[in-house]
């Protein structure tokens, strides 16, 4: 099972589609898939708007609310709600928090690859980054926390900046006291947003997958 690694303060959810059955989506959100949606692009969509409609139920939100998307396809919640949703394959994850606990919320759902592409670490990472992955003993499942860790760092910036963040706009550093990254960005991202924003992404390894997360607090 995947677990929260946030404070109590911000709801979780995580939906299997060993329960797919029980989701169903609202009208507004079936629309977002259109009709020519392949079966795994519906059942990931699907999974994480329920996990989402579950999470804002666990924060005293009884409404059954459209989750819709906006121009960078993040997802919208209702007034006074900030969160975050990802899914993979078989998981749907959504974390959400009434705007007075958080800012934002970052999360990010990967599976780990057999192996990874060179040129993709190159693209994504800097050296002090790449020299994590390549010496540890399980590079592959190292790429995938990078990978997810900064996902969840964007997911965390765009509904505040309204920006696209690039991979090598933000250098994660691991922690391996509490198994976990710190970011430091290097770029002004404006609307009172310095480099230093103190963020700590969270990670969780289960199985085939990784889970990261992060929150701007109050």
């Amino acid at each position: 099972m995947i677990t929260s690694p946030f404070p109590q303060e911000i709801a979780f959810a995580a939906v299997h589609k060993a329960d797919l059955a029980t989701c169903t989506l609202l009208n507004e959100e079936q629309a977002i898939l259109g009709e020519n949606a392949s079966e795994k692009r519906v059942q990931e969509f699907t999974l994480g708007r329920a996990a989402a409609h579950r999470a804002l139920e666990q924060l005293g939100y009884r409404e059954r609310f459209a989750i819709l998307k906006g121009e960078g396809r993040e997802p919208i919640w209702p007034p006074y709600y900030v969160g975050s949703i990802t899914h993979s394959n078989e998981w749907g994850i959504a974390a959400a928090s009434s705007d007075r606990t958080a800012d934002s919320i970052g999360i990010d759902l990967q599976l780990v690859p057999e192996e990874f592409n060179l040129a993709v670490l190159d693209r994504i990472a800097f050296d002090s980054e790449k020299r994590w992955v390549l010496e540890s003993n399980e590079p592959s499942r190292n790429f995938a926390l990078l990978f997810s860790a900064k996902e969840s760092v964007y997911k965390a910036l765009f509904p505040l900046t309204n920006r696209f963040l690039g991979f090598k706009e933000a250098e994660l550093v691991w922690d391996p006291r509490y198994q976990s990254f710190e970011a430091r960005l290097l770029t002004e991202l404006g609307r009172g947003l310095g480099r230093n924003l103190g963020l700590q992404i969270k990670t969780i390894s289960i199985d085939k997958y990784v889970f990261t997360g992060t929150f701007l607090g109050k």
